[in-house]
């Protein structure tokens, strides 16, 4: 290696080496954030464990096995826009 790429060579590693070690010490200074809090835990009814979702037609729009209540909206793939009544 000729002494101009081996210098380059260096330099590149270098400067990586002293990146990766300003990331680590930023790193451990931040405070970590507190853990997310935990989900509402729903009651699942085990004799039916999913909901089916029709439009007026009978068409089936959605089935899921989160619960969903009156006033529910959910906006489909194609961009369509239901509400649960």
């Amino acid at each position: 290696m000729n002494k101009i790429n081996r210098k380059y060579f260096l330099t590149f590693f270098g400067v990586l080496i002293i990146v990766m070690v300003a990331a680590y010490i930023l790193n451990i200074m931040v405070p970590r954030s507190s853990k997310p809090a935990p989900s509402q835990q729903y009651s699942y009814d085990s004799q039916y464990p999913y909901v089916t979702i029709r439009d007026t037609n009978g068409k089936l729009v959605l089935q899921t096995g989160i619960p969903v209540h009156i006033d529910d909206e959910y906006i489909n793939e194609k961009n369509y826009h239901y509400r649960i009544i």
